[in-house]
This record gives structure tokens, C-alpha cells and sequence, in this order.
């Protein structure tokens, strides 16, 4: 049995057009069959099993015991593995949404499927599962990141997400609310469809004097996916979502500032509602996909 699986590994790696180093002719078989096998068991080994550090996603429901658990990795961005064993797995509670840490898991080539051997997390982020806005915040950039395929910039979401859980897991909710805000501008941004926050989009005029910025009042069009100066505004038919000139200051922020000169912006809640809107727009509408979170928590988000 072990010569026919060596043989027949061989065989797919011939096929397959690879060249790993312990894959011998059939005239070296003769001369070097104690040295094959060795080599050959080992490589294979160090194939199926894997080391991440990923962050879970979802968990949800495969067959009686055993669950399906959704990781985002830098290296490898968004997979699956299956979790076998009842409530009385010791990885039960440790691989659930938000914890971050190192992942061991098992790939079998053959059926296809990845099987979790082993999870140590480093970061828990209990808030995020006993404060219902952070529960739900949190959820809204699960579901947008698995949907959108982690925007195929891997190790770029892997260090937004992070840094957006770790920040609503110390933050007030008020902070919160902010967060998910700066998060979406700059996600959005990694998917390639972010307006330009600097220009109108109708005549090309600069939207980054500070006190023209202060004093007008400015509109995202869906028709050009741009904002509008005050001026245009006047002059088109564009509709859109008005913007106060502070809305779209702290937008020119956020896309160019990182750390707490974002986050000591100052924003009213005229205008924290007025970015909500237009957000939530472009991640629904705007990028055509559908956003349950979104849904079924609107009036709370």
C-alpha cells in the first residue's frame, strides 16, 4: 500500500508537469528506491499540512457535529476547513468569529477538502460578540470582505480588517460608529471603485481648499460616480446624496491619513449621517452585490 501511494503520487505529479526534487526517472527507481521513498513521504507530507495565521470569519453547520469555518490569511486570503468533532471538541471554542491566531490544518488532495488539526488564538475580541452595535459592525465587514473576495488584495484586507476589530474591540460605541465609516471608505477603495473625493466630477475643480470646504454644500452622483461642487450642483440635474463641506473633508482624510489624525477628526451627526447613507450606498447599490447585514440591522446600524 505504501509503494502504491508513493507510485500513484508520483504519477499525478508526472501528469501534472511538476518537478519536485525526489521525483525520480524510472531508470533511477532501481538505484536510489530507499532514498525515493524517504524523500518522497516527506515532501508529500510537508504539502498537506499547513501553517497560517488567519482570523475566523464564520462558523457555520456541516452535518450532525461538525462545522465549516470561513479563515482570512494574508498569504492566502479567504478558505474554508472543516472542524470535525461535537460540543466537546476543545477547538470548539476557540475557533469561533473574530479570534485571530495560528492555524494548523490538513489538506487532502484527493477529496478536495481541508480538515483543522490544531488553532491557537492570540487576540479573542469578546466585546464584539457581547455589544450588539460592534456585533454588528463587525458582521457588515465579514459579509462585505467574503462577498467581494477580499477585494484579491490579500494582504491588504488582512491588515484593514485587523485593525478595524481591534479598534471597535477598545472603542466606545460613538467611536465605533466612525470606525465603520473609515473602514468602509478605505475598503472601498481597495475594490478600485472609490469616487474621487479631490476633484468634482462635472468640471475638474479642486475640492480641497479648506474654507470653501467648510461652507458648501456638496453632492455624491450616482449618474457620474463623483461629487459635485456647489456650483455644478446648481447647474446639473445629477441627484445624488448631499454632502456637508465637513463630510467630505473627513472623507479626504481618512482616504490620505491613517492612525489618530483620522480619528480625532471632527464629524457632527448631520454629517455622520449623511456618509452613512452614501457608504451604505456604495456597498450595496453601487457595487451591485447584497448586503444582508445591511437588511435586517438597518435601523440599528
Amino acid at each position: 500500500p505504501l509503494a502504491q501511494l508513493v507510485e500513484q503520487q508520483t504519477l499525478n505529479l508526472w501528469v501534472e508537469g511538476s518537478n519536485p526534487s525526489w521525483l525520480k526517472t524510472p531508470f533511477q527507481w532501481f538505484f536510489s528506491e530507499k532514498e525515493f521513498f524517504l524523500s518522497a513521504l516527506q515532501e508529500i507530507s510537508m504539502t498537506r499540512h499547513h501553517r497560517e495565521e488567519a482570523i475566523v470569519l464564520t462558523s457555520r453547520q456541516f452535518g450532525e457535529d461538525n462545522r465549516i469555518i470561513t479563515f482570512l490569511s494574508a498569504r492566502q486570503g479567504i478558505f474554508e476547513c472543516i472542524l470535525y468533532g461535537g460540543r466537546k471538541s476543545k477547538l470548539r471554542s476557540v475557533v469561533s468569529p473574530w479570534h485571530s491566531g495560528t492555524l494548523w490544518f490538513y489538506v487532502d488532495n484527493v477529496k478536495n477538502t481541508s480538515k483543522i488539526t490544531d488553532f491557537s488564538p492570540s487576540n479573542f475580541r469578546p466585546s464584539l460578540r457581547e455589544h450588539l452595535y460592534k456585533n454588528l459592525a463587525a458582521s457588515l465587514a465579514t459579509e462585505l470582505i467574503i462577498k467581494t473576495k477580499a477585494a484579491g488584495e490579500n494582504n491588504l484586507t488582512w491588515t484593514l480588517f485587523c485593525g478595524f476589530l481591534d479598534g471597535l474591540e477598545i472603542s466606545e460605541e460613538e467611536a465605533c460608529k466612525k470606525g465603520l465609516l473609515r473602514f468602509l471608505w478605505r475598503y472601498i477603495g481597495l475594490l478600485g471603485v472609490r469616487p474621487s473625493s479631490l476633484y468634482c466630477c462635472h468640471c475638474g475643480t479642486s475640492l480641497q481648499e479648506e474654507d470653501f470646504l467648510l461652507t458648501e454644500l456638496y453632492f455624491y452622483s450616482p449618474e457620474k460616480n463623483g461629487f459635485l461642487c456647489p456650483h455644478c450642483c446648481k447647474e446639473t440635474n445629477y441627484p445624488g446624496y448631499p454632502l456637508s463641506g465637513q463630510a467630505l473633508e473627513y472623507l479626504q482624510v481618512c482616504e490620505s491619513e491613517f492612525g489618530a489624525k483620522a480619528r480625532n477628526k471632527n464629524l457632527s451627526d448631520s454629517s455622520e449621517q449623511q456618509l452613512k447613507q452614501l457608504l451604505f450606498y456604495l456597498i450595496s447599490s453601487g457595487l451591485d452585490i447584497r448586503i444582508k447585514t445591511l437588511e435586517t440591522t438597518l435601523g440599528i446600524l
